[in-house]
């Protein structure tokens, strides 16, 4: 199985591995980088001038990659790939090729995860997630999941920080974002507790891993920690290699 990324998830160089990293597509733009470095001090450049690739560019784009690997792991971020689309696509290629899809913007500690699993997925036909695991977000902008504030090119500070499960509209609690890390460390004492965030954190917990995101990730206007806490003895995901199924 191979895994492809979109650039504006912000996965670490030094582990996408041999993973595929699919640039993202910008109006008048070189490219990701370019563009925030140098127009986000701007009066007029208020928010990412993003294209969402049409359905015809992306049975181009994802077909070759199909052509290569008969099994590929898409982790997009659906704030600049349409999730539509990708989607009709995995309906089409299956069962003859298998293409499978992952929202990575929803928390991108768990897109962490699956690119340093890659090693072990290099031999996997199928693969199912099996749900054993929590996700949750820390966030100093309760609407950052709002396409106007996700694609906001202003950095704005916001003192307070909220807590979020894994989807949800409203807030668990609301504090410093140092509290609430302590407060999540403390009351899920799981062996594996793995964070993603743009800037750097002081986090040192037990069995905890940091993952700072490049400058390319997603959002800037806002200051987000997705987290993935979960058993290393129990599997985040059962894979098929041969016909066989293991953990």
């Amino acid at each position: 199985m191979h895994i492809v990324v979109d650039e504006s998830l912000g996965i670490p160089k030094d582990i996408t591995g041999s993973a595929t990293i699919r640039i993202s597509k910008l109006k008048k733009a070189a490219s990701l980088h370019d563009y925030i470095t140098s127009k986000k001090g701007g009066i007029f450049q208020r928010s990412l001038p993003i294209i969402k690739r049409t359905l015809q560019e992306e049975l181009e784009e994802v077909g070759a990659l199909l052509e290569t690997h008969p099994s590929v792991l898409y982790i997009y971020d659906s704030f600049t790939t349409d999730s539509g689309v990708i989607k009709r696509l995995k309906n089409w290629y299956f069962p003859n090729e298998k293409l499978y899809i992952l929202d990575g913007s929803e928390n991108k500690a768990l897109a962490v995860y699956l690119i340093l699993e890659q090693a072990n997925l290099v031999d996997a036909e199928d693969i199912v997630l099996t749900g054993n695991y929590k996700r949750l977000t820390i966030t100093n902008n309760h609407k950052y999941r709002k396409s106007s504030n996700y694609l906001a090119l202003k950095e704005r500070k916001f003192k307070q920080y909220f807590l979020f499960e894994h989807n949800g509209e409203k807030p668990i609690v609301s504090g410093s974002k140092q509290g609430l890390l302590d407060e999540i460390a403390k009351h899920n004492p799981a062996n594996m507790m793995v964070m993603a965030s743009r800037t750097k954190l002081d986090a040192d917990y037990k069995g905890s891993s940091f993952y700072q995101l490049e400058g390319t990730g997603l959002p800037i206007q806002s200051d987000v920690v997705d987290i993935l806490i979960a058993d290393q003895n129990v599997p985040l995901y059962v894979k098929k290699t041969n016909g066989v199924t293991s953990e």
